[in-house]
């Protein structure tokens, strides 16, 4: 596995793996295993970080391999580009506030930076785009509205705000940090290198603790499996699917934006999807 989230209310693990065995599945939290698992999406693929939007149970993740960032609903129906990315890695959503936050390394996996957008790719800022090189983990407190982030190559861990100011670094006296989540008054990350789980203060970074040391595997994802974490269920694409014939998602003071397939494009004031190969006189 390479990318976890969940879905607390319905009992799902999602996850991501990497060709050559790509695929976007889930099993069920309480009783996870291989046997059990249920592949939602597998061709055409190589999925790294995912993220759950619970509000309308819908699927993002990030492909370095097609350069994008792609959303679809749980049951691998209505999938749709959201964002061109030169080398997209995590990905985190701010639903009830209609935030998308991701991670691009640059071409050369040096320069990396991290954006916002809207649920949709709209709005797209860089708010975070100094001394920055492989950002691999980010993390959203919900609760004091902050972001948190590992940058593996600088062993570093830090937060700003979620518009990047106030930026602070919390950890940096660590090997390989990847990814991170932030539950209660800690945040917890997983180190590539030392195979091992940690645990530090979320405002001062202090009081730092190894939780699981020498694993198996490298860990690659990790997250608190709690439902406040999942709070939040302001969505404007809950009333007649936000106006959108197909897919919708969530913007900034709560509107809704519509994507549609590849195969279509986007007419009648952003909401209808026609096939691209039709022309404005042919749209009723």
């Amino acid at each position: 596995m390479v990318g976890v989230d969940f879905d607390y209310s319905d009992n799902k693990l999602l996850y991501t793996q990497i060709r050559p065995f790509a695929r976007i599945a889930w099993m069920p939290s309480r009783s996870p295993s291989k046997e059990s698992s249920q592949i939602i999406l597998q061709k055409g693929v190589n999925p790294e970080g995912i993220a759950y939007d619970w509000t309308q149970r819908k699927i993002y993740w990030t492909d370095s391999s097609n350069n994008s960032i792609y959303a679809m609903n749980l049951d691998g129906s209505q999938l749709v580009m959201i964002a061109r990315v030169e080398r997209p890695r995590a990905i985190v959503l701010d639903p009830c506030n209609g935030s998308l936050y991701y991670t691009d390394w640059g071409r050369f996996g040096t320069s990396g930076k991290i954006f916002r957008t809207s649920m949709a790719g709209s709005l797209k800022k860089a708010i975070v785009e100094k001394e920055l090189s492989q950002p691999s983990g980010l993390a959203i407190d919900y609760e004091e509205r902050m972001l948190y982030w590992t940058d593996a190559v600088r062993e570093k861990i830090e937060r700003a705000t979620l518009d990047g100011e106030r930026r602070e670094v919390l950890i940096s006296a660590t090997i390989y940090p990847f990814a991170i989540t932030v539950h209660g008054n800690y945040i917890y990350w997983t180190d590539l290198q030392l195979r091992g789980v940690y645990r530090a203060e979320k405002h001062t970074g202090a009081n730092l603790v190894e939780i699981v040391k020498r694993l198996e595997d490298s860990p690659r994802d990790i997250h608190v499996f709690s439902a406040s974490r999942q709070q939040c269920m302001v969505n404007a694409c809950k009333i007649n699917n936000g106006g959108c014939q197909q897919s919708c998602h969530p913007g900034p003071n709560n509107t809704a934006e519509c994507r549609c397939d590849e195969q279509s494009k986007l007419v009648n004031e952003d909401r209808m999807c026609v096939p691209k190969n039709i022309t404005c006189d042919q749209v009723i």
